[in-house]
């Protein structure tokens, strides 16, 4: 169990199983359960001791791994991802995995955005700091870096450019 549909608006569709579920108010959501918001829709999931806001236009996959220590892994395929992480015990991890990258939390309030083609990823940390690492296995693009309050960072997959600079009105969400 991953959390709880707190509010949505639109049409969010979780997948389950192979089954497409029309998202209320209240349902569960599971791990390996992907969401998915249409262009009109939000969703915000409740968690153990944290948020996600999901923006219009957002596809996910859910994930645990479990291991020395219990990681939630978040697949952003595209759109908007607001992670709102209050408190991580000392054996938790979260992640939220993208094609260009891996953030790995560092107890913070961050927005993931990722391209419909895949080929930008932006991290913009409103609190705390991530730590931004190459999702390529085998080849590094670039060192891993870390991203503090009020910074964003972009990352260009094709021409493996990152930048990193302060927050401006479009890396809120």
């Amino acid at each position: 169990y991953f959390g709880r549909v707190l509010t949505l608006s639109g049409n969010v569709k979780i997948v389950r199983d192979h089954r497409n579920i029309d998202a209320k108010i209240g349902d569960e959501v599971f791990f390996n359960d992907m969401l998915i918001t249409n262009r009109d829709a939000w969703l915000r999931v409740a968690c153990k001791t944290s948020c996600i806001y999901l923006a219009p236009d957002t596809s996910l996959m859910v994930e645990r791994k479990s291991g020395l220590t219990e990681t939630v892994s978040i697949t952003l395929d595209k759109g908007w991802l607001r992670s709102k992480i209050e408190r991580l015990g000392k054996k938790e991890n979260y992640e939220v995995i993208t094609v260009a990258a891996v953030l790995q939390v560092l107890g913070t309030d961050f927005v993931t955005y990722v391209s419909a083609d895949q080929q930008v990823m932006r991290v913009s940390v409103l609190q705390g700091k991530v730590g931004v690492s190459d999702a390529a296995e085998g080849r590094r693009a670039f060192q891993p870096y870390d991203v503090a309050t009020g910074q964003t960072s972009v990352v260009q997959v094709a021409k493996c450019l990152v930048v990193t600079g302060y927050l401006g009105e479009q890396d809120v969400g």
